[in-house]
């Protein structure tokens, strides 16, 4: 047999198994968190990925596109992209309540809208839409109501995340993260008379491993009279994980 006969059954075989490479094998192999995962790399399910689950993947090379659909604090998000890297699309879409794996805290709300991203190789061109949440609460370990809100993706000047979050006559909270940098700023601004005065944290978390971590937070005292506990108590809502 020629060398490029060699070549092609070689290539042929290859390419059959990478299309049929268990997906529980890809996850060992990469030590990731996943439960129960079934299928293959191009098409399969997990039940748990992280915080995140149930997990549906799809892989269509030849076309250019990929779809995922993601369980994350009782809602169904659907994941797309295609087209990279020559001129890509991404886009994420709310497509309502499901019943999602246990984390140790639980949010609920009704998630709404979309958001679409494009661009060519690394470089993203621009983004549009939002998506919205309505009656928005922490329900475990406790009960709190944070109200209504938003988040968007800036994509013009870097990958960049804004949001705000409202409860009226309570509080009102803002957030902007720089994502490739692994830095955001959160403002939390109790309304007049809460009793709590403004908030404001900084969290900057180094992008390589091997860079210690470095957090701020600054907060401004309460009047005289004041509950200094809910201050506290509004130190531990700010951390995040980046």
């Amino acid at each position: 047999m020629s060398r490029k006969g060699v070549a092609w059954m070689l290539l042929v075989f290859g390419l059959t198994v990478l299309v049929e490479f268990p997906a529980a094998w890809l996850a060992r192999g990469a030590g990731l968190p996943v439960r129960d995962a079934s299928g293959s790399l191009w098409q399969g399910q997990a039940q748990q990925l992280g915080p995140v689950g149930p997990l549906h993947w799809s892989v269509q090379p030849w076309r250019l596109q990929a779809t995922a659909h993601v369980g994350f604090q009782g809602q169904a998000w659907q994941l797309r992209a295609e087209g990279w890297p020559w001129r890509w699309r991404l886009e994420a879409t709310a497509m309502g309540a499901q019943a999602t794996v246990a984390t140790n805290y639980r949010l609920a709300g009704v998630w709404q809208g979309a958001v679409r991203m494009q661009g060519a190789g690394r470089q993203c061109l621009g983004s549009e839409g939002r998506v919205t949440v309505s009656d928005l609460a922490l329900s475990e370990p406790w009960s709190l109501g944070l109200g209504q809100g938003w988040l968007a993706v800036d994509c013009r000047s870097g990958w960049r995340l804004r949001g705000q979050l409202a409860q009226q006559g309570q509080h009102q909270l803002a957030v902007a993260a720089d994502l490739p940098g692994r830095r955001a700023e959160v403002v939390f601004e109790p309304a007049t008379g809460g009793g709590v005065g403004a908030l404001a944290a900084r969290r900057a978390v180094a992008g390589s491993a091997g860079v210690g971590r470095a957090a701020r937070l600054a907060v401004v005292e309460p009047a005289p009279g004041g509950q200094r506990s809910i201050s506290h108590a509004l130190q531990g809502s700010v951390q995040c994980e980046m």
